[in-house]
């Protein structure tokens, strides 16, 4: 079967390679935009930005991963199949959670593009070769949760939750904070779910009218549906996502009270960022990409495709072995973070929370720090063979 690769190998030449370092080989397994209904730009844009600029420093390729199980076992195993010396992949945790099996057996470092809480280290599907890009996902649902009862002083809260392992960390972790508060008068006002792939969300926006906030663990297309149905049905209150909402806002999907009603939490905003390396990539991404917005996944894959080639340089070799030795152990400073792994095998532990204009115009309300190496409570998941959405449930530490 001919494998279908979405961007070529990098450009020969040995300008600004470090003497003596290593070539690594690193492989993304992400979509780009139309290769499904589902799929962003950014990762695809942000890794091949860094792969031009790197040079003979990285030989890259990126595999098309879709959100279903078969196919991003496949796309996963035409990768191992090159042998690469790193893996940036899987955009969904329930995809991570799934291949964990295949991933730990083939010995290749992954750094994970999703954060759900069950993939760190210690979790029930952590491996010692999976790194997490992202700040865990309970945790920033934890936080989330918080500002809608603390900043926004909600007491009735809406909850959509998306049916995979997005929406289940995050609804449970933000029930698990809302019982907390009960005594300040806090509660779950409704609770609905939807598919990754839902174009009508009429009865969920409905079932919120009379909520003073809504979460929203959501991906990003029924996130921007939800967004709009809201307004249309004359529920205009604060409507709180993770980076769905940012991705949603870049697109155009919302404007308008749609968009000044939803706030949410990116990983970073490299647009509302005033570091000099963060005005440069703004600058080369919006060049190569003809005026296109990054948003913080772009910045994200960029920040690791370079640190790749530093780990590289630093360990002298590109072995599983120093890869993740390198992961474990060196700093890098990015647009988009400082990475520093913990105990959890997690880079990244800050985020912020973001509001955006009528235009969708996005900027920083409130950062979060997350601390290194902790977790707010312990999700114990069971993942079915024939789906992609987990089966969990949460347990106190």
């Amino acid at each position: 079967m001919a494998l279908v690769l979405g961007v070529s190998a990098m450009a020969s030449g040995s300008a600004g390679a470090a003497k003596n370092a290593p070539v690594i080989k690193i492989i993304l397994l992400a979509e780009t935009k139309g290769e499904s209904s589902a799929a962003v730009p950014y990762y695809a844009n942000g890794a091949q930005l860094a792969a031009d600029q790197l040079g003979a420093k990285v030989e890259y390729t990126r595999i098309p991963a879709s959100l279903s199980p078969a196919a991003a076992l496949t796309a996963l195993n035409q990768a191992i199949d090159q042998k690469p010396n790193l893996i940036i992949g899987f955009p969904s945790g329930a995809q991570v959670i799934a291949l964990e099996p295949t991933i730990k057996a083939s010995g290749i470092p992954l750094l994970a593009l999703a954060s759900a809480e069950q993939t760190v280290a210690n979790g029930p599907y952590g491996a010692p070769n999976i790194f997490l890009i992202r700040p865990v996902d309970t945790n920033v649902a934890v936080e989330e949760t918080n500002y809608v009862i603390n900043t926004l002083k909600a007491k009735k809260i809406g909850l959509e939750c998306v049916d995979n392992a997005t929406g289940v960390n995050g609804c449970n972790a933000a029930k698990k904070v809302i019982a907390a508060n009960a005594k300040k008068g806090v509660s779950v006002f409704a609770e609905r779910t939807n598919s990754t792939t839902a174009t009508d969300l009429t009865e969920q926006a409905r079932a919120m009218n009379g909520a003073d906030a809504i979460l929203d663990f959501n991906f990003p297309n029924p996130l921007g549906v939800m967004s709009n149905q809201l307004v249309a049905n004359g529920v205009n209150v604060p409507h709180v996502d993770g980076s769905s909402a940012g991705i949603q806002a870049a697109a155009g999907a919302v404007k308008g009270a749609a968009a000044t009603n939803l706030k949410g939490v990116d990983d970073c905003v490299p647009t509302d960022t005033s570091t000099k390396q963060a005005k440069k990539f703004v600058s080369d991404y919006k060049a190569k990409y003809n005026g296109e917005t990054p948003v913080y996944s772009a910045s994200e894959v960029y920040d690791m495709v370079n640190f790749a080639a530093a780990i590289a340089a630093k360990q002298g070799a590109v072995t599983p072995k120093a890869v993740l030795k390198g992961m474990a152990t060196q700093t890098w400073v990015g647009v988009c973070s400082t990475y520093k792994a913990d105990a959890l095998q997690v880079f990244s532990h800050t985020a912020d929370v973001v509001k955006f204009d009528a235009d969708g115009v996005e900027t920083v309300d409130k950062q979060l720090v997350f601390a290194p190496g902790q977790l707010p409570f312990t999700v114990v998941t069971t993942v079915p063979t024939t789906t992609v959405a987990p089966a969990t449930t949460t347990k106190a530490p």
